[in-house]
């Protein structure tokens, strides 16, 4: 896990509700946020079922906000795939640079910013909410 995380989901939490939408199974992400001690500071996991073989990550946001019942909100991700499906859900984007993507996939991709460091995120995600 990335430095910082924990201290930053808390910081974020504090403000805002937050949830997670991955292309992982259900099944899979679930326990893993738990072993990472990550699951308590989130309010939601939107994520596919085992027999969903391939679930638009734009769903999967769409998911997430219903489960939140709003429309205001910022997606965190480190793929193209998850500024896109932010942005078909007329949300904004933040790309990570600690992730699995490169700052070109996430600058090709439209990210509305691009972040080196998580103690990063609780500034930029205030700004694109303002």
């Amino acid at each position: 896990m990335v430095d910082g995380i924990p201290a930053v989901l808390g910081e974020l939490g504090e403000q805002h509700r937050l949830a997670v939408a991955t292309s992982k199974p259900l099944a899979f992400a679930e326990p893993l946020l738990v072993a990472l001690d990550l699951r308590g500071a989130l309010d939601h996991v939107a994520a596919p079922d085992l027999g969903a073989y391939h679930e638009d990550k734009a769903a999967t946001i769409r998911s997430a906000l219903h489960a939140l019942g709003t429309q205001r909100a910022v997606m965190v991700g480190d793929r193209s795939f998850d500024i896109i499906g932010a942005h078909a859900c007329d949300i904004r984007a933040i790309g990570v640079s600690w992730g699995i993507g490169t700052r070109d996939e996430l600058a090709d991709a439209n990210a509305d910013r691009i972040v080196g460091e998580p103690g990063e995120l609780p500034g930029v995600v205030g700004d694109l909410l303002a």
